[in-house]
């Protein structure tokens, strides 16, 4: 999924437009300009970088929005790869078998839509107006986007990791991840400073959100809350190092070389030590998956291929995800949701996770899917397959070979032909380690 998807979330804290909208002035475009140049200063002077060009900035409606996120998904999540990546995410568990994904993202996105920066454009967009101090937040935090964008490329990074699960989980961590640090950062220091009152005035604001907004992120396929969520609130962790504290703290430095030299894996964004610290370093495993058209027979075409990362193997071995209501105007629903959103995201039987590979072909109705993986230690391959047999394992063929394990689903194919693939798999697949980068950690802790 590309991460562009992703930044249309950027009023997390909120996780939806307030019930009784505001009217203009404060929701026009003079006052989304006028909010601009207040908080623009500020951002470049927490972020450490300079704007090199305006940006340039509009309110839209909700339709309006709406339209964007179907040309993006249609751009973002063609039917010919879709398609299939669906059938083979149902077949491995990782999606309800009832699912219409597109439907899905659509809908979330547009109900809890609150901005969004487009790098084909270079242009950030809100919609209405939250009350002032969600405002600021928001538009803080999409200025984070425009300047990153100017500086590090963000349409190139998108288009690198373009259906690449893992590679574009990481890129959207690293992104949002410094649009949530430096918005906060910006807020909580306007609050200490300047307006002490804003704290009040935030909960005020938030006692007007319709919890029941949220329901369709609720019924979301964890999978696709994962997606949504995971990168504003693992990125943000993994750019100060794994380390909390109360007031977060940006280093620009640290961000710089973020995307300068992006996290290899989202098992460095979730394990932050394994890219910031040299002595517990850990680069993932490229695997390279053999051609199964030969296997498979005339006619068939390979139309998929990706790495889920240990972000989402994490699911298929877990226990089922449940989030609760979100309910931002009321002490209870705060508390769930601090809790819910500071979960560990991963789990024992993922995190022994070295490298994955998948790849869908397809003829006619028929669909094959492979899923090969290597893990850290035989121990941890064992580990991981008896969990996902016990959870997710219907349908599927696997087998094990010490440190490895592959996996073959199927649809309108029989099972003497899984099991071919499977061996052919586990017999040709080409696995390399990567080697530090040049520039890896340093070993500094956040101040």
């Amino acid at each position: 999924m590309n991460p562009l998807l992703l930044a249309l979330l950027s009023s997390v804290p909120s996780l939806q437009e307030p019930q009784v909208k505001i009217a203009p002035p404060k929701g026009s475009p003079e006052a989304l300009a006028a909010l601009t140049e207040e908080v623009i200063k500020d951002v470049e002077r927490v972020r450490g970088l300079a704007f090199k060009r305006p940006v340039p900035k509009h309110v839209r409606s909700k339709e309006e929005v709406r339209n964007f996120v179907k040309k993006a998904l249609a751009k973002e999540m063609p039917a010919a790869v879709w398609g299939p990546r669906e059938r083979f995410y149902k077949r491995l568990g990782l999606l309800p078998a009832d699912c219409d994904f597109a439907a899905a993202v659509e809908e979330v996105l547009v109900e809890l839509i609150g901005g969004f920066y487009d790098p084909d454009t270079g242009e950030f967009v809100v919609v209405g107006s939250f009350g002032p101090t969600i405002d600021r937040f928001v538009v803080a935090h999409e200025l984070t986007h425009a300047l990153d964008d100017q500086h590090f490329d963000l349409k190139r990074l998108t288009e690198e990791a373009r259906n690449e699960e893992d590679r574009s989980f990481v890129v959207a961590a690293v992104a949002e991840g410094s649009g949530m640090l430096v918005a906060q950062v910006y807020l909580a220091g306007r609050m200490i400073r300047s307006d002490p009152g804003d704290a009040a005035k935030l909960l005020e604001e938030m006692k007007g959100v319709d919890a029941m907004q949220t329901e369709q992120l609720r019924r979301a396929p964890p999978y696709l809350q994962r997606m949504l969520l995971v990168p504003y609130l693992q990125g943000m962790s993994f750019l100060q190092k794994g380390y909390q504290s109360p007031i977060p703290n940006v280093r620009p430095k640290d961000l710089d070389r973020a995307f300068r030299t992006l996290p290899r894996s989202a098992e460095q964004i979730l394990h932050p030590e394994k890219y910031w610290f040299e002595g517990a370093a850990d680069e993932p495993v490229v695997v390279t998956l053999p051609d199964l058209s030969p296997t498979l027979g005339a006619g068939w075409k390979k139309v998929d291929e990706s790495t889920l990362g240990e972000m989402f193997v994490a699911l298929l071995v877990g226990e089922e995800e449940e989030m609760p209501l979100l309910d931002p105007g009321t002490d209870e629903g705060r508390a769930a949701a601090l809790e819910f959103f500071s979960k560990e995201w991963t789990n024992d039987g993922a995190e022994g996770w070295g490298g994955d590979r998948f790849a869908v072909y397809a003829k006619d109705a028929a669909l094959v899917g492979v899923w090969f993986t290597v893990w850290d230690t035989a121990g941890d391959a064992e580990e991981f397959e008896k969990e996902w047999a016990q959870q997710r394992g219907a349908g599927a063929v696997r087998k094990r070979e010490n440190d490895r394990v592959a996996f073959a689903v199927g649809e309108g194919v029989d099972r003497a032909l899984l099991d071919r693939i499977v061996e052919q798999a586990l017999r040709e697949a080409k696995t390399k380690a990567l080697e530090r980068p040049e520039n890896g950690g340093d070993g500094e802790k956040p101040k």
